[in-house]
């Protein structure tokens, strides 16, 4: 819960004062429509309701025909021909059609969770982007004033005004400062690749320099209040309970007879018949009990 709880204030926090304009919407707008695990996943989502959705479908029809003649005379003949339709009492699929509802909503919940992730991992990247930018920058003026001091200290051992001491310092300081920049810029691209994979390997364009404005809230109780109401994983886990309780409903009613419902036609008489089939387990025909 408490992790949960710290997720979703983050989430708040990153989005409360996101502006179209920063580039991050636009970025998470592309990928939610390129990314490959979200294609992938709605895909999944909507074969897992259509599954859901043909098991509260009637059985396949039975077609039978039976020709029969005389043992004696083979001109003699008998032709029965039946189709029939089984199907479950008719509550028991007015039960399942609730079931398969809420199961629909907990695939809803499910996806939505996947996005939330998704796009998560991806704002995460754009502002980690963002901060290597502005190390960059850092880095940058660092190793300019590194540099000068560096060839100041050259001149310097030579006329004298320095020792070998000073100027191996301020070697080794710019080494430390190409060092970093290197990482950081190292860093960077592969950010950005991370980026382009996450929008299906198309490349993003995204300049952003500075972090979006998010003010904090003045009321933290609201805040969590807010955040409980509305946060996936809860609403997830409140669609599966609904999902497993009327599960249970649906089990329950598993008892209910099965039903079947037919035409027959016979020629047994030369004339041909034409009837209903109708039939009902026989056990429940039954008036008292052992």
């Amino acid at each position: 819960m408490k992790r949960i709880i710290i997720i979703s204030f983050v989430l708040l926090i990153l989005t409360s004062g996101v502006q179209a304009q920063n580039g991050i919407d636009q970025v998470l707008r592309n990928i939610e429509t390129n990314n490959k695990g979200l294609q992938a996943n709605a895909q999944l989502i909507a074969s897992q309701k259509l599954e859901a959705k043909t098991e509260n479908n009637l059985a396949d029809p039975t077609l039978s025909y039976a020709h029969l003649w005389g043992a004696k005379d083979k001109s003699e003949t008998i032709g029965e021909l039946v189709i029939s339709q089984s199907f479950d009492f008719p509550s028991l699929y007015i039960t399942r059609n609730k079931l398969n509802r809420l199961k629909s909503e907990a695939f809803d919940s499910q996806a939505d969770i996947f996005r939330q992730d998704m796009l998560l991992q991806a704002k995460e990247i754009c502002l980690d982007i963002i901060m290597l930018r502005q190390q960059k920058q850092i880095l940058e003026e660092r190793l300019r004033n590194a540099e000068e001091l560096s060839k100041m200290y050259a001149k310097r051992l030579q006329t004298g005004d320095a020792n070998a001491l000073e100027t191996n310092k301020i070697n080794l300081e710019l080494l430390n400062v190409r060092t970093e920049a290197s990482l950081n810029e190292t860093t960077l691209r592969n950010r950005l690749q991370e980026l382009n994979a996450l929008n299906g390997n198309i490349p993003v364009v995204f300049e952003e320099t500075k972090y979006p404005t998010a003010p904090l809230p003045a009321d933290y109780q609201i805040l969590k209040s807010e955040v409980m109401a509305s946060d996936r994983t809860l609403m997830a886990i409140g669609n599966e309970s609904l999902v497993a309780h009327k599960q249970i409903s649906v089990n329950k009613s598993q008892w209910l007879p099965k039903l079947e419902l037919g035409y027959r036609r016979n020629t047994e008489t030369g004339a041909p018949f034409n009837g209903v089939v109708v039939a009902y387990p026989s056990h429940f025909l039954k008036t008292g009990t052992k």
